[in-house]
Order: C-alpha cells, then structure tokens, then sequence
C-alpha cells in the first residue's frame, strides 16, 4: 500500500470479478480502444 496525501493505494493481482473496491483503472489505449489484456476483458 501508498500513501499520496490522505489517500492510500492498494494494488493487488487477481480476479477483479470478485473483488470489492470503490473503482477499477481502465488500461485502455490513448485512443480509449479496448484492443486487448485487461482493457478488454474489461
């Protein structure tokens, strides 16, 4: 975990199917194409 002011950061590998978060970072492209990886199965 990081801390950036009063916000903490928690990075974790797994299914994000199953977990419980506030938001979910979308890796798609600079054209905001869901080419492939994880912006796809997104």
């Amino acid at each position: 975990m990081i801390k950036i002011g009063d916000r903490k950061i928690l990075i974790k590998k797994g299914d994000i199917t199953k977990e419980q978060s506030d938001a979910i970072v979308n890796p798609a492209n600079s054209s905001l194409s869901h080419g492939g990886g994880a912006a796809l199965a997104i």
